[in-house]
């Protein structure tokens, strides 16, 4: 059972490779990247024991997700400029002209702590025959440690856009989709959205929009997993539903797709 100064290491170590990896994403000098490689050789040295014995039956190490953590991604060029989500080999380019170095950078730090937690608590060596205590110290430290680094510099940097009064509508309703993409975009980092962000959505919504286009996205923001209070969903309920001309055109609009599919 590793004692408290493997515990230290470990936090130590990922505080480290946090900082480096936002300055690397930032577009940094080479020392930033230089940095930004030796912290991840610094978790590498912890992980490497403790993750590299096992293999599969098929010979396919059980730790796969280890050769996405340290890769370098390139911080200037046209990679600073789109975001890339990186799943199971594959890049998915998904919009130029957001903040995206930094969501997928955060996007790929709380993807490796969860899987490098449930990793730790299926890998039952005898030496460490004591694993989940370890996890019970480790993964509070480690979690507050990332969810700190992507309140800072993800949520604070990059707050959703009010509309000017009078904003052309064609410019309205770009504004109103980077504001959905961002939303999205925090969702699958876990920042969840306040409850002032979500009365400038609706309150935006009900002045400058109605285009069925638009109702259409509302919808993805009633989405359950954003923790709004009840009186700020039943805000969002009324000014939809208020609207009847708009509605129905939504879904006039909708049961024409459906019956054309079918």
């Amino acid at each position: 059972m590793p004692d408290s100064s493997y515990i230290s290491f470990i936090v130590d170590a990922s505080r480290r490779f946090s900082h480096h990896v936002i300055k690397a994403a930032d577009g940094a000098d080479d020392q930033s990247v230089h940095d930004f490689r030796v912290a991840a050789k610094e978790l590498d040295a912890f992980y490497c024991p403790l993750m590299n014995v096992a293999e599969t039956s098929q010979g396919q190490r059980m730790t796969q997700w280890r050769s996405h953590l340290f890769k370098i991604y390139k911080p200037a060029g046209k990679y600073r400029n789109a975001f890339m989500i990186h799943k199971l080999g594959k890049q998915v380019k998904v919009w130029d002209h957001l903040p995206c170095a930094e969501v997928r950078l955060l996007t790929r730090m709380q993807h490796l702590k969860a899987q490098f937690i449930s990793e730790l608590a299926s890998y039952q060596p005898p030496r460490f025959n004591k694993i989940h205590s370890l996890l019970k110290h480790l993964e509070p430290l480690l979690s507050a440690e990332i969810d700190n680094v992507i309140h800072q510099n993800f949520v604070k940097a990059h707050p959703l856009m009010v509309l000017p009064a009078g904003m052309h509508w064609h410019d309205a309703r770009r504004c109103f989709k980077k504001n959905h993409f961002l939303l999205r975009a925090r969702l699958r980092i876990g920042a969840n959205v306040n409850d002032d962000e979500m009365v400038v959505l609706t309150d935006l919504l009900e002045k400058e929009l109605g285009h069925w286009h638009d109702w259409a996205l509302l919808l993805h923001f009633l989405n359950p997993e954003l923790k709004h209070s009840p009186e700020v969903a039943t805000l969002i309920h009324a000014r939809v539903f208020e609207n009847e001309q708009a509605i129905l055109r939504y879904f006039g609009v909708y049961k024409m797709k459906q019956d054309v599919m079918t």
